[in-house]
């Protein structure tokens, strides 16, 4: 929330693979059309940490919500990083299927 509104929308994908991770995609913006201020970030989380990659988001179609999908080296400087980097620590933190992803992944490596 930013402002007593939504500033960012967020999904994130575990395929079940032997490299354990999640990928994570955080929209950021005003979310009022025509979303000409939004920035899709993306990153892949795992037990050792979490890191930035280009922000490929597969849709239903070409939604424009998502704005500029930035590549990890726009992404390492725009000014909202800080904003995912707390929204990753929340989603790792509070998420319960995020946080079954990453502890089933920890559990396979043991098996």
């Amino acid at each position: 929330m930013k402002n007593g509104g939504a500033y960012s929308v967020v999904s994130a994908q575990y395929h079940g693979h032997a490299d354990a991770e999640v990928w994570l995609y955080a929209t950021f913006g005003s979310w009022e059309e025509p979303f000409s201020d939004h920035v899709t970030f993306s990153c892949r989380i795992s037990e050792q940490g979490a890191g930035l990659v280009d922000a490929l988001v597969a849709s239903k179609g070409d939604a424009n919500y998502y704005g500029r999908r930035l590549t990890r080296e726009a992404a390492l400087e725009h000014p909202a990083l800080p904003l995912l980097w707390e929204l990753v620590d929340q989603a790792v933190t509070f998420v319960p299927e995020l946080q079954d992803s990453l502890a089933s992944d920890a559990q396979g490596d043991d098996a």
